[in-house]
């Protein structure tokens, strides 16, 4: 299943390894905010849009900059999981 992070991009489920908070979660954390520069060093981070970023997305081989908040970011993923396993319960 997919779930859609902002912009025009939709990530497979299994690719998101983190959604975080950014203002929570580089507040307290300078290994964060050096992993996010690496990151832009290595072109691996991609800002969706001109809105101020509001969570951070972490995959497997990208991390994204999202206008979307983290605990929409959460509720998709959580309807993702379910709808996921009812559609297993109904194919027995």
């Amino acid at each position: 299943m997919y779930i859609h992070i902002g912009q025009d991009i939709s990530l497979l489920a299994d690719w998101i390894i983190a959604v975080l908070d950014l203002d929570k979660a580089t507040a307290n954390s300078p290994d964060l905010r050096s992993y996010l520069l690496r990151a832009e060093q290595e072109n691996r981070l991609q800002w969706l849009g001109p809105e101020i970023p509001r969570s951070i997305v972490v995959t497997v081989d990208r991390v994204y900059l999202s206008p979307v908040t983290c605990e929409t970011l959460k509720n998709r993923f959580s309807q993702t999981y379910y709808r996921q396993a009812l559609a297993k319960c109904h194919e027995a």
